[in-house]
């Protein structure tokens, strides 16, 4: 039998900017590029990435650069 996962840590990052097609995928390329991210999607009700990630891998701070440099603004 396979072991139980551990738990794997969900952030969700805003980004105001995300109002086009190119900038989610900029955005969501700049994200899924991270060691350590495991699943990237968009929710664009929120204008917000979902991410899941290892955490003992990268930490949220390394998100929240990732989409600066992608020329957006997260809150």
């Amino acid at each position: 039998m396979a072991p139980i996962a551990e738990h794997i840590p969900v952030a969700s990052f805003s980004c105001p900017g995300c109002d086009c097609g190119a900038c989610l995928s900029d955005a969501v390329e700049a994200v899924r590029r991270i060691e350590g991210v495991l699943h990237v999607r968009v929710d664009r009700t929120r204008k917000s990435l979902v991410v899941r990630y290892d955490e003992a891998t990268v930490g949220s701070t390394e998100f929240r650069d990732r989409i600066r440099q992608a020329k957006l603004d997260p809150l």
